[in-house]
């Protein structure tokens, strides 16, 4: 028809996030695909995702930051210092605050797609496992430090510390 709008596709959490932070920016990249100009943020984080994914394919005894080391090592010859810096920066607080060194991999870098109401949505989940207990937990590779400070109905508690049904205060 004319004078109607292309629609994307599907709808993402980051798609969500950028139409609520610029819908003039959201429109850019997701209608028009105008792709994001590439920077140092954006490098670093495939750097520390390259190394991550890679460890993620070893049994959990030997995830370790030796063994990351080894993979970054290898990955990123010919990489800038300071990226690589930061990008094992990224790598260490992942070792350390979200585990990843525990449970069976069960998948990596799987795409999800969901309908809602009708509205389609798709996104990519960094890492699932198996836990010994048998329950599934699933990994964004951004998460936050296990000391992280969250508000709840009835006072602060930690990352660390929330579970499954916990009710957490957002911005909306």
């Amino acid at each position: 028809m004319t004078g109607e709008l292309p629609r994307p596709a599907y709808l993402s959490p980051s798609a969500a996030d950028t139409f609520e932070s610029c819908p003039q920016k959201w429109y850019a990249k997701y209608v028009m695909k105008v792709p994001d100009p590439a920077g140092p943020e954006a490098e670093v984080g495939t750097l520390a995702h390259s190394v991550l994914e890679a460890l993620a394919a070893f049994p959990p005894g030997e995830r370790t930051s030796v063994a990351a080391l080894a993979i970054a090592n290898d990955q990123w010859s010919g990489v800038d210092r300071d990226q690589r810096r930061l990008a094992w920066g990224h790598v260490v607080r992942a070792l350390r605050n979200l585990e990843v060194t525990h449970g069976d991999v069960l998948s990596a870098e799987e795409v999800l797609e969901v309908s809602i109401g009708g509205v389609p949505f798709k996104g990519i989940i960094d890492r699932a496992d198996e836990l010994p207990s048998g329950a599934a937990r699933i990994l964004d590779y951004k998460g936050l430090a296990v000391d992280t400070p969250l508000p709840t109905p009835t006072g602060w508690t930690t990352m660390g510390a929330v579970d499954v049904g916990d009710e957490l205060l957002g911005a909306d």
